[in-house]
């Protein structure tokens, strides 16, 4: 994970109430896969496993900060399970993948 000073400094033009998300989701991410190596990424936070590959191939999921809220996102994510039908998925230009999913998070909540 990269140093709080680094993300301290890539948010500060991001309003605090939609930083405390990305704080929260940064502090989620490092639990569940502590291994993981964050780097900041199109304009967000992207954690993936170095071991498996890069950061597409062997991609966990992405941070994506917008104006009015947070995404947080996967590249793989059409193959994780969603009993709860949480994610949404959404069409990717991009040849290498078909679909992804994400989880949209207002800057309200």
């Amino acid at each position: 994970m990269l140093p709080l000073h680094e993300i301290e400094t890539f948010l500060q033009h991001v309003p605090a109430h939609l930083q405390e998300i990305v704080l929260e989701l940064r502090n989620f991410i490092a639990s569940a896969a502590p291994d993981a190596v964050e780097t900041v990424r199109w304009g967000g936070l992207s954690y993936y496993h170095e071991r498996r590959g890069g950061i597409v191939s062997a991609g966990i999921c992405q941070i994506e900060i917008h104006k009015d809220h947070i995404r947080l996102a996967s590249v793989h994510g059409a193959f994780l399970p969603d009993p709860r039908h949480l994610l949404r998925g959404l069409k990717n230009t991009n040849a290498s993948s078909e679909s992804n999913h994400s989880m949209m998070l207002p800057g309200n909540i």
